[in-house]
Protein backbone atom coordinates (compact mmCIF):
# COMPACT_ATOMS: atom_id res chain seq x y z
CA UNK A 1 0.00 0.00 0.00
CA UNK A 2 1.27 3.62 -0.23
CA UNK A 3 -0.30 6.94 0.82
CA UNK A 4 0.86 9.93 2.11
CA UNK A 5 -1.67 9.58 4.91
CA UNK A 6 1.05 8.84 7.49
CA UNK A 7 -1.37 8.49 10.38
CA UNK A 8 -3.17 5.86 8.68
CA UNK A 9 -0.15 3.69 7.60
CA UNK A 10 0.90 3.49 11.22
CA UNK A 11 -2.43 2.09 11.97
CA UNK A 12 -2.68 -0.52 9.33
CA UNK A 13 0.90 -1.16 8.42
CA UNK A 14 3.78 -3.72 9.58
CA UNK A 15 6.69 -2.95 7.64
CA UNK A 16 7.78 0.72 5.63
CA UNK A 17 9.74 1.90 3.12
CA UNK A 18 10.30 5.30 3.41
CA UNK A 19 10.64 6.59 -0.16
CA UNK A 20 11.87 10.40 -0.87
CA UNK A 21 11.79 11.55 -4.82
CA UNK A 22 11.93 8.25 -5.67
CA UNK A 23 14.95 6.35 -3.89
CA UNK A 24 14.01 4.29 -0.85
CA UNK A 25 15.71 6.20 2.23
CA UNK A 26 15.19 3.82 4.90
CA UNK A 27 13.02 0.04 5.19
CA UNK A 28 12.07 -1.00 8.74
CA UNK A 29 9.45 -2.70 10.63
CA UNK A 30 6.88 -1.69 12.83
CA UNK A 31 8.40 -2.63 15.60
CA UNK A 32 11.91 -0.66 14.83
CA UNK A 33 9.63 2.77 13.95
CA UNK A 34 7.79 2.01 17.32
CA UNK A 35 11.33 2.40 19.16
CA UNK A 36 12.32 5.54 17.16
CA UNK A 37 8.77 7.03 17.18
CA UNK A 38 7.95 6.31 21.37
CA UNK A 39 7.48 9.22 23.41
CA UNK A 40 10.72 9.14 26.03
CA UNK A 41 13.01 12.17 28.04
CA UNK A 42 15.92 12.37 26.24
CA UNK A 43 18.85 12.98 28.78
CA UNK A 44 22.35 14.55 27.85
CA UNK A 45 24.86 13.87 30.33
CA UNK A 46 28.77 13.34 30.19
CA UNK A 47 28.46 9.63 31.78
CA UNK A 48 25.69 7.79 30.71
CA UNK A 49 26.66 4.78 32.74
CA UNK A 50 26.38 7.16 36.35
CA UNK A 51 23.15 8.62 34.39
CA UNK A 52 22.02 5.03 33.64
CA UNK A 53 22.96 3.87 37.41
CA UNK A 54 21.51 7.06 38.89
CA UNK A 55 17.38 6.18 37.18
CA UNK A 56 18.02 2.77 38.40
CA UNK A 57 18.94 3.92 42.10
CA UNK A 58 17.11 6.98 42.12
CA UNK A 59 13.78 6.72 40.25
CA UNK A 60 13.85 2.99 40.69
CA UNK A 61 13.47 1.98 37.25
CA UNK A 62 15.32 -0.25 34.15
CA UNK A 63 12.73 1.48 31.62
CA UNK A 64 15.65 3.53 29.70
CA UNK A 65 17.98 2.90 26.55
CA UNK A 66 21.65 4.01 26.39
CA UNK A 67 21.86 5.22 22.71
CA UNK A 68 25.32 4.97 21.17
CA UNK A 69 25.71 8.90 21.22
CA UNK A 70 25.58 8.55 25.03
CA UNK A 71 22.29 9.72 25.09
CA UNK A 72 19.80 8.53 27.51
CA UNK A 73 15.93 7.78 26.48
CA UNK A 74 13.55 7.53 29.77
CA UNK A 75 10.69 6.26 28.83
CA UNK A 76 9.05 6.14 32.33
CA UNK A 77 8.08 9.71 34.21
CA UNK A 78 7.50 11.56 31.22
CA UNK A 79 5.18 13.68 33.22
CA UNK A 80 7.31 14.57 35.90
CA UNK A 81 10.63 15.77 34.08
CA UNK A 82 11.65 18.50 36.87
CA UNK A 83 11.57 15.10 39.24
CA UNK A 84 14.26 13.45 36.87
CA UNK A 85 16.38 16.14 36.59
CA UNK A 86 16.70 17.31 40.86
CA UNK A 87 17.26 12.98 41.22
CA UNK A 88 20.13 13.75 38.58
CA UNK A 89 21.22 16.80 40.60
CA UNK A 90 21.51 14.82 43.60
CA UNK A 91 23.34 12.11 42.01
CA UNK A 92 25.96 14.40 41.13
CA UNK A 93 25.28 14.22 37.42
CA UNK A 94 26.04 17.32 35.46
CA UNK A 95 22.96 17.34 32.91
CA UNK A 96 23.58 19.13 29.59
CA UNK A 97 20.48 17.91 27.79
CA UNK A 98 16.93 17.30 29.01
CA UNK A 99 13.81 17.27 27.11
CA UNK A 100 10.71 15.12 25.85
CA UNK A 101 10.95 13.71 22.31
CA UNK A 102 9.69 10.93 20.30
CA UNK A 103 7.88 11.36 16.77
CA UNK A 104 4.98 10.85 14.89
CA UNK A 105 6.08 9.04 11.53
CA UNK A 106 5.14 12.37 10.06
CA UNK A 107 7.47 13.80 11.90
CA UNK A 108 9.97 10.67 11.46
CA UNK A 109 9.65 10.38 7.85
CA UNK A 110 9.89 14.73 7.63
CA UNK A 111 13.27 14.66 9.88
CA UNK A 112 15.05 11.44 7.54
CA UNK A 113 14.15 13.81 4.78
CA UNK A 114 15.53 16.92 6.06
CA UNK A 115 12.25 18.70 6.96
CA UNK A 116 9.72 19.98 4.33
CA UNK A 117 10.44 20.07 1.24
CA UNK A 118 8.38 20.21 -1.84
CA UNK A 119 8.83 18.97 -5.17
Amino acid sequence: MSSHILSELYRTATRYILLHKGRVIEELTQQELDGKCRRHILIKTEDAAKTAAALETALHTANFQVMPDGAVRLYDNLDNIKEVAAALSQAGILVTGLSLAGDSLEDYFLHKIGGRQDG
